[in-house]
């Protein structure tokens, strides 16, 4: 049987990962929301808040709920600590995974869906219901298992019936005074750890247990019925005040920082519409900084911006003001309350004039525009037209984020599909700039190559060659006894820990930039 993964002998870029199978649409990033408030620091083991009289969770139902931006390590410092009898804590055991202890009284450990990563903002939310239906979200998607701290062989699904009486004052934030070896360095160490909008309910569940994901809340969090903790780090004069009430906070070494805000990310994956005297620009948008988007600014010479008026805030955007049967490649900046973002990758347009010709089949009076087609052969694309006149191919590579521009002559041409793992949208205009047809090509990465796995004592270990087009891979490991295990790695060199070195099966694909995943490769080791 494999035992619970104590010792991994990998690079800091590893990231676990435990498959799920959707990813809900969030009123606010965990990113976004941490970073647009101020938050409390807490920079090493010294940095503690003591809580008055604290909270007593007992057999309540409760809800815990914090965003917090891990530091540089991710190590075992303490959400909640106990002061005295058996109180609830709550800590990080390791990247993914979140005890929930009451001490003296046995400790449940949920995996995490996905790994915390350092220096990065995240939310985490925690909710026990009248029925003792108890889990816990990262990111607003819930634990995918849960397992005994103390006899790791007692294992749970994503909620656990938690019946347990925290009957006991939990007094601390990365302090757990009623365990000695809990109160120490290195088992509780918040190092570099910034926590805001911090709130503590005991009597009710904000959230349901049941639900495999939640909305993150918007900041600042509400004062709502039962609430016994409420931080939202209003200001450098009141940070910390309790805004529920019921605590009196003393502070020792935790330091207030403001938002840390940034200027937007630029734009990407721009798509230009050509329209009479204007042009329609669609994109994606970048990380906002932890600040709005209030505008976008755009550049005909990727020199010279120009605010949008009125202001738009979201995709697509229209310019105006343009030359028809002028070529012009435009740039975007995004604009937050910080600044704007850096430019993007230019788009090519050619704006026309409106059909005035009454006919369906003309962009002007007497041209005829073309019916084009599209057809797949191995690696290539296809394109054939039916009228003797050339067309304008735009390729925009989404992966290297690069535009190319030209000219398609003869009625039928090929065109080489975008490398392993990378993808490409391809618009064919007629030559005043009137889109034809469009079509996007995802390229799936190399399968890894040279696959080598040995199991020595109690140690798995694998290489492979990096494969053309790979962003990670996802590796699967099934052995004999026990349950699979899965993990996504950067590094094609892992060392895993197994309960005996009986046999196994590795499974190793490579993912692309896009999302798409090479063949398999099967390894008996």
């Amino acid at each position: 049987m494999l035992k619970r993964v104590s010792r991994l002998l990998l690079p800091v870029t590893l990231l676990f990962s435990l498959l799920i199978t959707a990813n809900p649409a969030f009123a606010e990033t965990a990113s976004s929301a941490g970073s647009s408030n101020n938050s409390l620091e807490f920079g090493s083991a010294s940095s503690t808040l003591t809580l008055s009289p604290g909270i007593n969770f007992g057999t309540s139902a409760f809800t815990f709920e914090t965003y917090f931006k891990t530091g540089p390590v991710i190590d075992n410092g303490f959400f909640l600590g106990v002061g005295d009898g058996t109180g609830l804590s709550i800590n990080i055991h390791s990247v993914t995974e979140i005890q929930i202890d009451g001490f003296c009284i046995n400790a449940t450990v949920f995996v995490l869906p996905t790994a915390m990563q350092v220096n990065t903002w995240h939310h985490l939310a925690i909710a026990r219901d009248a029925s003792n239906n108890e889990t816990v979200w990262l990111d607003g998607v819930r634990a995918a298992s849960g397992y005994n701290r103390w006899n790791n062989s007692l294992t749970y699904g994503p909620v656990f019936t938690d019946d347990r009486n925290y009957n006991g004052p939990t007094t601390g934030i990365n302090k757990s005074d009623a365990c000695g070896h809990c109160n120490g360095p290195g088992d509780r160490d918040f190092n570099g750890v910034k926590i805001t909008n911090f709130r503590v309910v005991v009597g009710s569940s904000i959230y349901d247990p049941n639900s495999p994901t939640i909305t993150l809340p918007t900041t600042p969090l509400a004062n709502v019925a039962n609430t016994k903790l409420l931080l939202n780090v209003s200001n450098s004069s009141a940070f910390l005040t309790d805004s529920s009430g019921n605590q009196t906070i003393t502070n020792s070494s935790v330091v207030f920082r403001a938002a840390d805000t940034t200027a937007p990310a630029a734009p990407t994956s721009l798509v230009a519409t050509a329209g009479d005297g204007q042009a329609s620009i669609s994109f994606t948008q970048g990380s906002n900084g932890g600040s709005a988007i209030s505008n976008y600014k755009y550049s005909l010479d990727g020199t010279t911006y120009t605010a949008l008026s009125p202001t738009a805030t979201t995709s697509p955007i229209t310019i105006s003001g343009l030359t028809n049967a002028t070529s012009y490649s435009i740039y975007l900046k995004a604009v937050n309350a910080v600044g704007d973002s850096s430019a993007s990758s230019s788009v090519s347009v050619t704006p026309v004039a409106t059909n005035t010709g009454g006919g369906a089949s003309s962009s002007s009076q007497g041209e005829v525009i073309p019916n084009v087609t599209t057809a797949n052969s191995r690696n290539r694309k296809i394109i054939s037209w039916d009228q003797p006149t050339d067309l304008v191919l735009t390729t925009y590579n989404k992966t290297t984020k690069k535009t190319k521009v030209s000219t398609l002559s003869g009625g039928e041409v090929s065109v080489t599909n975008p490398k392993p793992g990378q993808t490409a949208t391809y618009t064919i205009s007629s030559a005043k700039g009137e889109v034809l047809k469009a079509f996007t090509v995802k390229s799936k990465p190399e399968s890894p190559k040279k696959v080598e796995a040995v199991i020595q004592a109690s140690t798995l270990s694998a290489s492979w060659s990096k494969s053309v087009g790979a962003k990670k891979y996802r590796v699967t490991i099934t052995p004999e006894i026990g349950k699979p295990i899965t993990l996504t790695t950067t590094d094609p060199n892992i060392s895993i820990d197994l309960e005996s070195a009986g046999k196994a099966t590795l499974k190793v694909v490579a993912i692309g930039a896009n999302g798409l995943v090479s063949k398999t490769v099967l390894k008996t080791i």
